[in-house]
């Protein structure tokens, strides 16, 4: 038993020396996904395993990939209400949610919350800013917390949506 998990250890300290995070990228735009793939193959220790334009077709990557981050289209999801960032949360808690935007508002960055996304990221964002909140996610850092300190306004809909009746947290107390 004390050989196994020398063992065991061995491979955990051999994984943390070589961690590499791994991503899938689920967005409706086909140049803004290759661009994003040529980008982060150039980065240190990130791998896109796979990209994607449509929900069904991410889930199955996520399943079959196991990809530590998905880097999400906004627009591909509020069609449903954050739906798939949702599902991805609830199904694969393991895999963190980067939201991809154009300008987020209040009201997005409250759904994207809510949804379980560790954090939002525009578009328009330069290369060294989506590689620091990638890795800062990849470590476990919820920079969508950050976010919201730094808007009051998402304050108050969480307290709204915490003291409304029949929704929210506040409704099963």
């Amino acid at each position: 038993m004390e050989r196994l998990s020398l063992t065991t250890e061995s491979l955990q300290e051999n994984q943390s020396q070589t961690s590499r995070t791994s991503i899938i990228v689920v967005d409706s735009q086909v140049l803004f996904r290759a661009g994003i793939r040529r980008l982060l193959a150039l980065q240190e220790g990130l791998d896109v395993l796979g990209d994607t334009g449509n929900a069904d077709e991410a889930l199955s990557q996520i399943e079959n990939l196991s990809p530590r981050i998905v880097m999400l289209d906004a627009s591909l999801t509020l069609q449903k209400g954050m739906y798939l960032a949702e599902v991805i949360h609830r199904r694969y808690p393991a895999v963190s949610v980067i939201l991809l935007t154009q300008e987020a508002d209040e009201q997005q960055i409250f759904l994207a919350m809510k949804a379980g996304v560790a954090a939002p990221l525009s578009k328009s964002a330069p290369i060294e800013e989506m590689v620091t909140v990638i890795r800062r996610v990849s470590q476990g850092d919820l920079p969508m917390v950050e976010d919201l300190l730094h808007r009051p306004s998402i304050a108050a809909l969480v307290q709204q949506d915490f003291q409304s009746p029949g929704t929210g947290e506040g409704a099963s107390r």
